[in-house]
């Protein structure tokens, strides 16, 4: 799994920001199952990982795959992760596949740069999901029984809110289109995800 995930454009990109900032805490907020906490832990042993998830059964999860003793996980919202831990007590924080869910993105971000000290490194990935309509769209029925997905970011978007971070990047990975995921009238124009980074002023 660590190997798999070590070989993840997502996770070099963080490994990326890992290597230049050189942190002894890290937060993952909203660490699903940890993996990627724990490849963190793996590669960087000097590092203390803690990683918060909203699942329960996740959390389980998390505790029962994980054999490194510096990472952590516990159950609880990204968005109120500044009641878990104090403020700037972390040197980088990451959140992978968690701000097109959340229903405040703009709260959820201050949470998290509450507990990342100045200087620090916040990243996060996002869908990169752009298409183009060549027929009837038919109409929507969610696969789960519901839309778990709320909104969309689009590169102005990212680039609008964040661009005047210090620090600012944004990379685009290209992602794997899978035929019969999404209806055959759409086509894509970008597919992947949004890594991006700033550094907390």
């Amino acid at each position: 799994m660590i190997e798999r995930r070590g070989r993840d454009p997502e996770f070099r990109e963080l490994e990326r920001e890992i290597t230049a900032v050189r942190p002894t805490r890290v937060l993952d907020a909203g660490c699903g199952e940890g993996a990627v906490a724990m490849a963190i832990a793996s590669r960087h042993p000097g590092a203390r990982v803690e990683g918060v998830e909203v699942a329960a059964a996740n959390v389980a999860i998390a505790r029962r795959l994980n054999r490194f003793p510096n990472v952590a996980f516990r159950e609880g919202l990204a968005e109120e992760v500044h009641q878990h831990f104090t403020p700037a007590s972390f040197d980088l924080a990451y959140s992978f596949a968690v701000l097109e869910h959340v229903r405040d993105v703009e709260g959820t971000i201050a949470s998290i740069l509450g507990v990342l000290r100045p200087g620090g490194r916040f990243c996060f990935v996002v869908p990169m999901h752009e298409f183009r309509a060549v027929g009837p769209l038919p109409e929507y029925t969610p696969v789960h029984g519901y839309a778990d997905h709320c909104r969309v970011f689009s590169e102005q978007d990212i680039k609008e809110r964040f661009g005047r971070e210090k620090d600012f990047r944004l990379a685009k990975i290209p992602g794997r289109w899978k035929p019969g995921e999404f209806p055959d009238t759409l086509e894509p124009i970008e597919f992947g995800s949004f890594f991006v980074s700033y550094t907390k002023s």
